[in-house]
């Protein structure tokens, strides 16, 4: 299953027995394998406001009602490793897009994942009222200030290419 990276913001974490644990403040998405690799989850009881991350890899299922986990314990402290990924590669959404000649193309409005691996399958973009889906083969990085795309997205035949390669590829 896909699922949008904007429909996991605010999302409720519960623990495999249902009890909720806290809700999906950020996303930390890792520009090596362009993948989610966690979450920063604020946590549902008074007495504990900081920070917890939870991996990715700890999500038992997730959908559009809730991420699960075993429990509590899937909620960690802040990690230097996953801090330094998450400066490294940035929010992604809301950032801008532009091709690898630096033609912009807009920003990035959401990012459509596969709920089972975290990796991200396509880009969703947005310049001024138009909205465009780019796979992620044409991805070439992501950065803080950027998510850059190959050239060739911006040709008038674009469209037709990609879906072309989308249906060659599965």
């Amino acid at each position: 299953m896909v699922i949008e990276a904007t429909a996991v913001l605010g999302l409720d974490v519960r623990s495999s027995r249902g009890t909720l644990l806290g809700s999906v403040q950020r996303l930390v998405f890792d520009n090596r394998h362009a993948g989610l690799v966690a979450c920063v989850c604020k946590r549902s009881s008074i007495a504990s406001r900081k920070k917890k991350y939870l991996l990715y890899t700890d999500i038992l299922s997730l959908d559009r009602r809730a991420a699960f986990v075993d429990g509590e314990t899937a909620l960690q402290e802040p990690q230097k490793e996953l801090e330094e990924i998450g400066h490294r590669t940035g929010p992604v959404l809301g950032v801008n897009a532009r091709t690898e000649s630096g033609a912009p193309l807009g920003r990035v409005c959401d990012v459509i994942f596969d709920s089972s691996s975290g990796i991200i399958v396509r880009f969703a973009l947005r310049k001024l009222f138009n909205e465009r889906l780019i796979p992620r083969q044409f991805l070439v990085a992501i950065t803080p200030e950027n998510v850059v795309f190959k050239d060739s997205v911006n040709t008038p035949t674009f469209d037709q290419v990609a879906v072309l390669e989308n249906v060659s590829a599965a």
